[in-house]
């Protein structure tokens, strides 16, 4: 069992979060079982990834009241779409957000290409139609961040505050990140890192920092193997991405926060 927020004063408290629920069946399973089974307490949901209704057919029992390891779910703002395969493109129609749009009918790959011809309305527009998307399908998103960083472009962050404000979310709260370094495409080990960086935490910043630990949580299937860009060798994304759920799963992991940490939600902060 997790530690109580009750505990002793110094327990440190860690945000920890899922990204990319909808983006694939394999990324959706594996955000289940580090809920279910690991210390993960906070999913980050991708509208427009074609596999939106699965994660909510996977997830919705943590919506549920008397669930004794409840889980925050929020809108993962996408405006962009990374990889060669699978790509991925606008919820509203295509003819009302077409600066968001490039051949192929997706978003760009990049932010930086995004920046090159979008129109602010366009996607503020496509941003309210992935959250009514989230909404209708069943999830209740208590918050709200951004793939890739996106809120830089054209300004989008301060309207993005002004959308959470309006619907009463949570975005971008004070919170220091836990740095998850040294890792090599041979081994992708995040836990390590995690508990050493938490393990180094001076007594007053335990008592002050909130931290966030963000993951995209996978398993080595022929799903995530297919994953790619022109930049990514067979099976790095795989590799990468089972690191990234071993974070929320590993034993050593679990009993650190059962004894100095307890992992938050947002809606916890």
């Amino acid at each position: 069992m997790i530690s109580s927020m009750t505990q002793v004063q110094n327990t440190l408290r860690v945000v920890t979060r899922g990204d990319d629920a909808g983006s694939s069946l394999s990324a959706n399973r594996a955000i289940r079982t580090a809920c279910n089974e690991g210390i993960l307490r906070n999913v980050s949901v991708m509208a427009p990834g074609p596999y939106l209704k699965d994660a909510w057919e996977q997830l919705r029992d943590f919506h549920e009241p008397d669930r004794w390891r409840g889980v925050a779910f929020g809108l993962h703002v996408c405006l962009t779409s990374e990889w060669d395969y699978p790509r991925w493109g606008p919820v509203a129609p295509a003819a009302r957000v077409q600066s968001l749009v490039v051949e192929d009918g997706c978003f760009p790959k990049t932010c930086a290409q995004l920046q090159q011809k979008v129109v602010l309305s366009e996607m503020l527009l496509e941003v309210e139609a992935q959250l009514d998307a989230m909404r209708r399908i069943g999830f209740r998103p208590v918050y709200m961040d951004e793939h890739m960083g996106v809120g830089w472009v054209n300004g989008l962050s301060k309207e993005l505050a002004k959308l959470a404000m309006r619907e009463k979310l949570v975005y971008k709260p004070a919170l220091t990140p836990v740095p998850l370094g040294g890792n090599t495409v041979q081994h992708a080990d995040y836990a390590t890192p995690f508990l050493q960086f938490l393990r180094s935490r001076t007594a007053v910043e335990r008592c002050q920092e909130t931290y966030l630990a963000v993951g995209h949580p996978a398993y080595d299937d022929d799903e995530m193997r297919a994953m790619r860009t022109e930049l990514s060798p067979p099976g790095e994304v795989s590799r990468d991405r089972v690191g990234q759920r071993i974070l929320f799963l590993r034993q050593d992991v679990q009993d650190f926060f059962y004894k100095e940490a307890v992992a938050v939600r947002y809606d916890e902060i």
